[in-house]
């Protein structure tokens, strides 16, 4: 997790690069780039990730909530301009996983450069 701020009880947080970083219990945030001034304000139950394309150049947030059974809700547009699940799992049968988290990982060091301008990435633990 690279961040300049993070207010975060009983959440989970992984791969997360982002300048504020506010998430109350329950939350999950995984894979998520975000460079805004805002950063990143969950509400409790909230789940985010940041699904990345071979090029690490895309990245869409997908949202949900751990009250939302994702087979229940396999074809349900759970927020509007989201793509359902059934569709998000069908646009990345064909990716090269390997190949995208590569130039995800390569998105979010730049990402961390850019918000973190005096920090080394490879200093954090």
């Amino acid at each position: 997790m690279h961040t300049q701020t993070v207010q975060a009880s009983g959440a989970v947080l992984v791969n997360v690069v982002a300048r504020r970083i506010i998430a109350p219990t329950r939350t999950i945030v995984y894979n998520v780039i975000d460079t805004s001034e805002e950063g990143l304000v969950l509400e409790p139950g909230d789940v985010v990730v940041g699904v990345h394309d071979e090029t690490g150049g895309q990245q869409r947030l997908v949202y949900s909530n751990l009250d939302t059974d994702g087979g229940i809700a396999w074809g349900e547009i759970l927020r509007e301009g989201q793509p359902t699940f059934a569709q998000l799992y069908m646009s990345n049968s064909a990716i090269d996983v390997e190949k995208a988290e590569n130039e995800s990982s390569k998105a979010a060091t730049s990402a961390w450069l850019k918000l973190g301008r005096n920090h080394d990435p490879s200093s954090i633990q």
